[in-house]
């Protein structure tokens, strides 16, 4: 038996296999947020100016006083699945006969 923080049971048959459970199923990790941030220089040559411009828009000047500026923000929120094979294809197997992560 293997216990830890999040307390996963694991069992071995017979023949061998183990088969891990998780004690509590509505246990999920938190959601993990990704930002991706422009850093303003404090001091920009007299002649440099930064600006913000979308396709198809005009410039349009960014205000130099913040020291980061947000450029993209992602959440990503797992969920623990009630059935590893419903959730996975057969293919995503590891070697040694469990069930792989799925990469993003």
């Amino acid at each position: 038996m293997v216990q830890s923080r999040d307390a996963i049971l694991g069992f071995v048959d017979s023949r061998g296999t183990t088969t891990i459970r998780s004690i509590s199923d509505s246990w999920s990790p938190r959601p993990l947020e990704i930002q991706i941030l422009l850093t303003v220089p404090e001091t920009l040559p007299s002649n440099h100016l930064l600006v913000y411009k979308a396709s198809g828009t005009s410039r349009v000047p960014v205000d130099t006083k913040y020291k980061y500026i947000v450029l993209e923000n992602w959440i990503l929120d797992f969920r623990v699945a009630s059935s590893p094979s419903s959730s996975f294809s057969s293919d995503s197997k590891g070697s040694s006969g469990g069930t792989a992560l799925p990469t993003v």
